[in-house]
């Protein structure tokens, strides 16, 4: 996906694995439940209020994406690279015991 803004979607149970998500921009609710998005790339872009809920993140890149009120909560975060872009989204209190598995972008 390139260039895309997304509103009032939902995506449950979808595979995105090694996907490249550049410029992805989120206007109104969007959601994605079930999913995984192992080794995925997401660059630039505004993931705004965007709810993962029950989401395989691991080994995730996140390179320059505002993620501020971005729930990532109830996910696995393993390995996650990019940790920067991670400012101002809720995260749950495992997440920042776990920190020794996530990356800052090298």
């Amino acid at each position: 996906m390139e260039n895309v803004t997304l509103s009032d979607v939902l995506f449950q149970g979808c595979q995105f694995d090694y996907a490249t998500l550049n410029r992805l921009r989120v206007k109104g609710s969007v959601a994605f439940v079930n999913c995984r998005f192992r080794e995925a790339i997401f660059t630039g872009g505004d993931l705004g209020s965007t709810v993962f809920d029950d989401c395989s993140l691991s080994g995730v890149e996140f390179d320059s994406v505002k993620m501020a009120g971005t729930d990532i909560r109830e996910c696995e975060v393993s390995g996650i690279i990019g940790v920067s872009s991670l400012k101002g989204a809720h995260v749950a209190p495992n997440h920042s015991r776990n920190c020794s598995t996530l990356s800052p972008r090298i």
